[in-house]
């Protein structure tokens, strides 16, 4: 299964209302289909619609929701790397920039003014 991700503005600019054989208003969008707002007014949809949204897009950064997973930042990239080293961590560019200082004598002091 290709992992989905979520995009708030894509998902309300594809939205769109509609009323129902029942007269119920039903607003719904194809980019997130397990999300439907549905009340008797159509301003009432609206709300509904935008507070579920709010509710599934921040189970969503949680990463609770099936079949959709969040990109990870810089940090939780970072930190899935070290692992259990966690900030004592060495990568490689620093080892390499700890050596070449090395082999040039050292990290340059400032001087007395």
């Amino acid at each position: 299964m290709k992992d989905k991700s979520l995009n708030r503005i894509a998902i309300v600019d594809a939205a769109k209302c509609r009323q129902d054989e029942h007269g119920i208003y039903c607003v719904e969008s194809p980019e997130f289909e397990m999300l439907l707002g549905a009340a008797e007014t159509e301003g009432r949809a609206w709300e509904i619609f935008f507070e579920l949204l709010d509710d599934l897009l921040n189970e969503y950064q949680l990463g609770h929701l099936a079949g959709y997973t969040t990109t990870p930042s810089r940090k939780q990239i970072a930190a899935k790397l070290l692992g259990s080293k966690g900030g004592q961590a060495r990568t490689e560019a620093q080892q390499a920039a700890r050596r070449a200082n090395g082999a040039k004598g050292g990290r340059p002091r400032k001087t007395a003014v």
